[in-house]
C-alpha cells in the first residue's frame, strides 16, 4: 500500500512538473516540442583535448576527422586539435597566431584535396592563415581594421584560382556591426565586404550611438542551382526607444531576432577580384516585452532542400524556429521549445545547430538540473548541474529527439557565456554521425578543459537512416576508486592517467602530475591537514613543462573553496589556499605552510587554517572532494607558454567521499569479520586472545620494517 502511494505521488509531482513547464513555455511565448520515439543515440566516451579555453568552431574533414580551434585563456594564439574519425583519438596540431574569436573551416581545392583555414581576433584587427597540409602550418596574416568575430563558411565548390572561396564574419571597430569579409585565396588574406545590417531594414536608432550592441551568430554558406548564397543571425533591442532606455539603465537585453541572407555575385573572370555579397534582413522572432535573448548568440543552420533553422536561448529553453527559404518568416509566430524533450531541465542555453539532409537538424545545448527553474535567470542558480545535450529532428522540427551528449557533469553551479564553454559540432558528410566538442570543467572549480565525442548510434543526419556503431572507445576506462570518509584517503584515483598530450610530449605518463590519493587528517585547534599523493615527485619539473599545478577543490555550505601548489620550472613550490568564485576563478586566496615529500609516492602537504577557508567550524562537512593537475607544457622546439592544461583529474568522474573538519576515527584494525557468537565461548575467547597479541605482534613488525625501507628509499632518493 505504501509502494502504492509512492507510486501515485511520483505520478502526480510528475503531471504538476509538465504542467507547470508547459505554463512556463507558453508564459514566454513559445511551445513545447513533441517528442519522437526515433532511434537509440548514444555517443562515443569523451575524449579530452589538449589545450584548455572556450570553443571557437569545428571542421570537419571529408574522411569524417574533425578539427577544432578554441581560444585559450592566456590569449596565446588559437589551438588547433584533431580528432580521428573513429573519435578514439585527439591530436595538438599546434598554435596559430591570434588572441579571441579563434575559428576553423575546411574547404576543397583542385584536385580533391582538402585545406584548412583559421581566423582570431589579433590586437589591431584579424590574423588569418591557410595550410595546405593538414594543419602541421599554416601561412599567416594580420590584417588590421574590423575584428573576426568567430564564424567563417566555405564554398563547397572550388573558384577560378583552384581553391574554395571563404566568408568571415567580423566586427566594424567604427560602428560596432558585423560584416561580411572575403578570401580568394584559400584564406590566407581577407578583403572587407558589406555589413550584415541592412540600413533600410533597421532604423539607425538600433545601433547607432549609445546602448545594447547587435549580437551576430555563426555564417553559413549554401550552394544551389540559384547560386551562392550566406545566411547568418543576429540579435537587437526591441525598438529605438527601447535602446535608448536600456543605455540609461545601462542594461543588455535584447529581443529581437533577425535572419542575414546574402547573395553572392562572383567576380567577371575577366577582371578577376574578389565576388561581392547583398545583404536583406528577415525579422525571425519578436520576442514578448520582458524577454532576453542575448546570453548566448543566435546559430543558424540551412537543410540539403534550402529550409532554415535559427537557434537561441533566454536561459530557460532553447528555441528553434524555421522557414522554407529564410526569407518568409512570421515573426509573430512562437518559437519551439525543444529542450522540452529532455529529462526537466531548469536552464538551457548556449544552443548550436547543424543541418543535413531535407528536414534533418541536429541541436546541441547546455541543460541544467537541480536549480529553481521559476527564477528570472535560472542559468545563475548555484544549485544547477550542467550536462550537454543533442535533440534531432528528423522532419522538419515537427519532432525532436533527445539525448544526453557528456558522460559526465561538465559544471556545477551558475552558467554564463562568457565564462568560457560553448558547444560546437559538426556532421560526417559520408555517416551522418555528428561530431561535437565542447567545454567542461569537470573538476568543482578549474577552469574549462575541451572535450569531443562522436555520435555512435541513432539516425543519420544526412540520410534520416540508422547508423552503423563504427565507434572506437580511446581506451579503457580507468576504475573509479571508491574513497573513505574516516578515515581516508577521502579520493583514490589509479595510476598511470596522467599523459603528456602536448605538441612535443611522448604520450607517455607523467609521474609527478600523477594524482593516486587526496586525504585530509585533524591538524591542530584552528587547522586542517591536506595531503595530495603523487605517483612519484621530483625536485624539478620534467624537461618540457614550465609551470605545474597540483590543486584539491571541495565545496563546504554550497561555497567552493580550493588549496593549491604551484612551481616553475628551476624555482620551488608556493602553496595557497581560499575561496574559488563560481566560474572556478580564485576568490579571496591566502598564503599558507606547504611541504613536499620527494621520491616514489611523493606527498605534498597543506597546512590549512580555518580562517582561509571560510572561517569553517569543527564539524563542517567538506563534499564533492576532487584533485586536479595542470602544466604548461613547452610547443617544439621553441619554448612558447600555452594555457594550463589538464594532465589527471582524481577521481576520474564523480568525487570521492565527504570529510568531518576535525573528525576523530575509530582506529584501524586488521582483524577480520569474526561473528559475535563465536567469541562467546570462554575456549574461543582465549583463542581469540592469543590470536590478537599475535597480530598485534606481526602488524608491530611490519610497520617497524616498512618505517626502515622508507628511511632507506628517503635517504636514497634525496630532498
Amino acid at each position: 500500500m505504501a509502494a502504492g502511494r509512492a507510486m501515485v505521488r511520483a505520478r502526480t509531482l510528475a503531471a504538476l512538473g509538465a504542467s507547470l513547464t508547459a505554463g512556463l513555455v507558453a508564459l514566454w511565448g513559445g511551445h513545447s516540442a513533441a517528442a519522437d520515439a526515433g532511434s537509440a543515440y548514444s555517443f562515443n566516451k569523451s575524449v579530452a583535448l589538449p589545450g584548455s579555453g572556450s570553443i571557437g568552431s569545428l571542421a570537419v574533414n571529408p574522411d569524417g576527422s574533425s578539427v577544432v580551434a578554441t581560444t585559450p585563456a592566456d590569449g596565446s594564439g588559437c589551438v588547433l586539435v584533431s580528432l580521428s574519425r573513429d573519435g578514439s583519438a585527439a591530436r595538438l596540431l599546434g598554435r596559430t597566431t591570434g588572441s579571441a574569436n579563434c575559428a576553423i573551416a575546411s574547404g576543397p581545392v583542385q584536385g580533391g584535396a582538402t585545406e584548412l583555414a583559421y581566423t582570431a581576433q589579433s590586437g589591431d584587427g584579424t590574423s588569418a592563415g591557410r595550410s595546405t597540409n593538414g594543419g602541421a602550418s599554416f601561412t599567416s596574416a594580420d590584417t588590421s581594421g574590423p575584428l573576426a568575430m568567430g564564424s567563417m563558411a566555405a564554398d563547397p565548390l572550388v573558384n577560378q584560382d583552384g581553391v574554395s572561396t571563404l566568408f568571415l564574419l567580423v566586427r566594424d571597430p567604427g560602428t560596432g556591426l558585423p560584416r561580411s569579409a572575403i578570401s580568394t585565396v584559400g584564406g590566407q588574406t581577407y578583403s572587407f565586404s558589406n555589413f550584415l545590417v541592412d540600413p533600410t531594414t533597421l532604423g539607425s536608432g538600433l545601433w547607432e550611438g549609445p546602448g545594447p550592441s547587435i549580437v551576430a551568430g555563426n555564417l553559413v554558406a549554401r550552394r544551389d542551382d540559384a547560386g551562392l548564397r550566406l545566411f547568418a543571425a543576429y540579435e537587437t533591442p526591441d525598438s529605438a526607444a527601447d535602446r535608448a532606455s536600456q543605455a540609461a539603465a545601462k542594461t543588455d537585453n535584447l529581443n529581437r531576432v533577425y535572419l542575414a541572407v546574402g547573395t553572392v555575385t562572383p567576380a567577371l573572370a575577366s577582371t578577376g577580384g574578389a565576388p561581392t555579397v547583398s545583404w536583406a534582413d528577415y525579422s525571425v522572432f519578436d520576442a514578448p516585452a520582458g524577454m532576453s535573448l542575448n546570453n548566448t548568440v543566435p546559430s543558424v543552420a540551412v537543410d540539403s532542400a534550402g529550409a532554415v533553422y535559427v537557434g537561441f536561448s533566454d536561459t530557460k529553453h532553447v528555441y528553434v524556429k524555421s522557414d522554407v527559404d529564410g526569407t518568409q518568416w512570421n515573426a509573430s509566430a512562437p518559437p519551439t521549445a525543444v529542450d522540452t524533450v529532455a529529462q526537466s531541465l531548469d536552464a538551457s542555453l548556449l544552443p548550436t545547430l547543424v543541418a543535413g539532409g531535407s528536414g534533418i537538424v541536429d541541436l546541441a545545448w547546455y541543460g541544467a538540473t537541480g536549480g529553481d527553474a521559476s527564477q528570472a535567470n535560472p542559468a545563475s542558480d548555484a544549485h544547477n548541474t550542467w550536462n550537454v545535450y543533442l535533440a534531432q529532428t528528423l522532419d522538419g522540427g515537427s519532432t525532436w529527439t533527445a539525448s544526453t551528449v557528456s558522460d559526465q557533469p561538465v559544471h556545477q553551479g551558475s552558467l554564463t557565456q562568457t565564462a568560457g564553454y560553448g558547444v560546437t559540432q559538426g556532421i560526417a558528410q559520408v555517416t551522418g554521425a555528428d561530431l561535437i566538442a565542447y567545454a567542461a570543467d569537470q573538476a568543482a572549480g578549474t577552469p574549462p578543459s575541451l572535450f569531443a565525442t562522436r555520435q555512435c548510434t541513432g539516425s543519420s543526419a544526412v540520410t534520416g537512416n540508422p547508423l552503423v556503431d563504427d565507434c572506437v572507445a580511446p581506451q579503457p576506462a580507468t576504475p573509479v576508486l571508491p574513497g573513505s570518509t574516516c578515515p581516508g584517503p577521502q579520493v583514490n584515483d589509479a595510476p598511470g592517467d596522467a599523459l603528456d598530450t602536448s605538441a612535443a610530449g611522448s604520450g607517455s605518463n607523467v609521474p609527478s602530475l600523477d594524482i593516486t590519493h587526496v586525504q585530509f587528517l585533524p591538524g591542530d585547534s584552528s587547522s586542517e591537514q591536506l595531503t595530495m599523493t603523487l605517483n612519484r615527485l621530483d625536485a624539478s619539473l620534467p624537461a618540457d613543462i614550465t609551470q605545474a599545478i597540483w590543486r584539491v577543490a571541495w565545496t563546504e555550505n554550497n561555497n567552493l573553496y580550493y588549496a593549491q601548489a604551484v612551481q616553475n620550472a628551476g624555482g620551488s613550490m608556493s602553496y595557497m589556499a581560499g575561496a574559488l568564485n563560481s566560474d572556478g576563478t580564485p576568490g579571496q586566496s591566502y598564503s599558507v605552510q606547504g611541504l613536499e615529500v620527494l621520491g616514489n609516492s611523493g606527498q605534498i602537504t597543506f597546512t590549512l587554517p580555518y580562517t582561509a577557508i571560510g572561517n569553517v567550524a569543527t564539524g563542517a562537512t567538506l563534499s564533492n572532494v576532487n584533485g586536479a593537475t595542470y602544466a604548461l607544457f613547452t610547443s617544439g622546439a621553441n619554448t612558447v607558454a600555452t594555457a594550463p592544461q589538464l594532465v589527471d583529474r582524481a577521481p576520474d568522474s564523480g568525487f570521492g567521499a565527504d570529510y568531518s573538519l576535525g573528525q576523530q576515527c575509530a582506529p584501524e584494525t586488521t582483524l577480520p569479520d569474526v561473528p559475535a557468537a563465536a567469541l562467546l565461548p570462554a575456549v574461543a575467547g582465549g583463542v581469540f586472545l592469543i590470536y590478537w597479541f599475535y597480530v598485534r605482534r606481526m602488524r608491530s613488525r611490519r610497520l617497524q620494517v616498512n618505517e626502515s625501507a622508507s628511511t632507506k628509499d628517503s635517504e636514497g632518493e634525496g630532498s
